[in-house]
């Protein structure tokens, strides 16, 4: 027999999935793949805007960070990062053409430096000799 945290966490998928459009291809890589329904940050809230529709890749990624307490929305050391910030500074990375300078990537996305290099740590992108970030 189920628990009744597990029920209850049943219900809130099955009512989040009901209520939340499903998208075409995944929300953070915008591949067409298999989706899941993911908790932005594990609280399971019943609000739609905490749930993203996500690959199984990019939610093993995220799932990773979470386990591994690389990611906390309210940690104000900056020794976190938002899964939103990371998400920014991926989309940025994808849509640019050349390389980029990290002061470019602050000024278009809004973020700090140090999220930003962790961003980029987690991300795995590389910076060139000459200090530009590059594009893959």
């Amino acid at each position: 027999m189920k628990s009744y945290r597990a029920n209850a966490y049943s219900k809130l998928h099955v009512w989040i999935a009901e209520n939340k459009p499903k998208p075409e291809s995944c929300e953070r890589c915008h591949k067409k793949k298999k989706l899941d329904l993911s908790s932005n940050d594990h609280k399971y809230t019943g609000d739609i805007k905490d749930w993203e529709w996500i690959c199984r890749s990019c939610h093993k990624k995220k799932d990773h960070l979470i386990k591994n307490k690389k990611y906390d929305p309210n940690d104000s050391k900056r020794k976190n990062i938002n899964v939103a910030t990371l998400k920014k500074v991926e989309d940025f990375l994808k849509a640019q053409k050349k390389p980029v300078y990290k002061s470019e990537i602050v000024r278009s996305v809004g973020v700090d430096y140090d999220s930003l290099n962790l961003a980029l740590g987690m991300l795995k992108i590389k910076i060139k000799n000459d200090g530009r970030i590059k594009i893959c």
